[in-house]
């Protein structure tokens, strides 16, 4: 039985950070900000879905301005404690002006967003013309992407399991179906790539070996087919198609 996404990250918000100085998690979030670092230096960047930001934290660092949006007030509440620019909305009615970004991501989260063609419509309504919108996948063909849908279900917060959470496995062609018009893929990347089981990246000399193989794989364009995560770069191409106007869309925080 599936639960309501924003109960579930609001529950998950009290241990979410608990375990992310892990090797395994600090090699993937790594590698997703040196994705996205051409991209974002020195520009006006939105990480949809940002969580207790930190993916927003180097985003800040790299950026002219960030700013963060996510649903939960739980996962806001840390975002805000390490004073990250954040404010709660929704993926799917952003409430945020029209154009308004370079650049627009969402990582981690794209795969639960019970949504998402209308949370690709509004990532393509608040990025320029030329900008850009980056969303990570997760990968059905990979090893992770078997273990995850055929494994046992792990607990992921206080009261959850993962298989009660909404989780879409998609490949970059189910992601070009849910395409807008004025949204087309750029480049296509590949994070978890070689290594089997992200323990391995604690173990002394295997660990050390397996992140350097890691890294030299996601700089590897070819090899993104084989990656847990798939980071699918899309190019804001025209005007977007005008839609509703969103209720309480709010100028720049």
């Amino acid at each position: 039985m599936s639960v309501d996404n924003q109960e579930y990250y609001d529950d998950f918000s009290e241990r979410y950070d608990a375990g992310r100085g892990h090797a395994y998690h600090r090699l993937v979030d790594q590698l997703e900000l040196e994705i996205l670092a051409p991209l974002v230096r020195g520009r006006v960047v939105l990480d949809v879905a940002t969580g207790t930001g930190l993916t927003l934290m180097g985003l800040a660092e790299l950026a002219h301005r960030a700013v963060g949006v996510d649903l939960s007030a739980g996962m806001l509440r840390r975002a805000r404690q390490r004073a990250l620019l954040v404010m709660q909305g929704d993926a799917a009615a952003l409430p945020l002006p029209d154009a308004s970004f370079d650049v627009a991501c969402c990582f981690k989260a794209f795969p639960h967003l019970p949504e998402p063609e209308r949370a690709l419509r509004e990532l393509a309504r608040v990025v320029r013309e030329g900008g850009h919108v980056v969303v990570e996948l997760y990968n059905p063909w990979s090893l992770r992407g078997l273990l995850r849908r055929r494994g046992p279900r792990r607990f992921i917060s206080g009261a959850y399991h993962e298989g009660q959470v909404h989780t879409r496995y998609d490949t970059v062609e189910d992601l070009t179906a849910m395409l807008p018009p004025d949204l087309e893929v750029d480049q296509v990347r590949g994070i978890r790539i070689t290594t089997p089981a992200g323990r391995l990246l604690s173990v002394p000399v295997l660990g050390g070996w397996l992140d350097g193989l890691e890294r030299l794989a996601t700089r590897l364009p070819a090899l993104w087919r084989m990656a847990g995560f798939v980071v699918v770069v899309l190019k804001r191409t025209a005007a977007p198609i005008p839609a509703a106007r969103q209720e309480g869309t709010s100028p720049l925080p």
